[in-house]
């Protein structure tokens, strides 16, 4: 069966050349054919290496567009950070229930204060972006 296979391969790819070169445009049944043995038999005027690559021109921005500086959210990040842990501080005490001890509200101080620094952190980093 193998060898069978291979025959059939080895003279299909033989025979391939002679059976194109054989075929001509008039034997060609199927639309697309006809136009593929009228584009072949035609003289092509194109170039057969394609051209050299040309660089397309940077865009200019407009004349009214500033870059902006990479100082001024990281300045407002941190000032939202810090006025936000203070915030988040204080109302973090203020929701915890009053417990009676030494220090009331230090346990809510202690969990409102570092999200109140994230959220402000990242309004303040999101106010500059607007």
């Amino acid at each position: 069966m193998n060898r069978t296979l291979l025959a059939v391969t080895v003279a299909a790819s033989f025979a391939t050349p002679a059976l194109v070169r054989a075929q001509t445009p008039a034997e060609t049944s199927s639309p697309i054919g006809r136009s593929i043995a009228r584009l072949a038999a035609a003289p092509d005027s194109r170039p057969i290496v394609a051209p050299q690559w040309q660089p397309m021109p940077t865009p200019r921005r407009p004349t009214g567009h500033h870059r902006r500086s990479l100082a001024n959210p990281i300045i407002r990040g941190v000032l939202g950070g810090i006025g936000g842990f203070y915030a988040g501080g204080m109302l973090g005490a203020a929701l915890e229930p009053n417990c009676r001890c030494d220090d009331p509200g230090l346990n809510g101080f202690i969990i409102g204060a570092p999200i109140g620094a994230v959220a402000g952190s990242v309004f303040g980093a999101w106010l500059m972006s607007r």
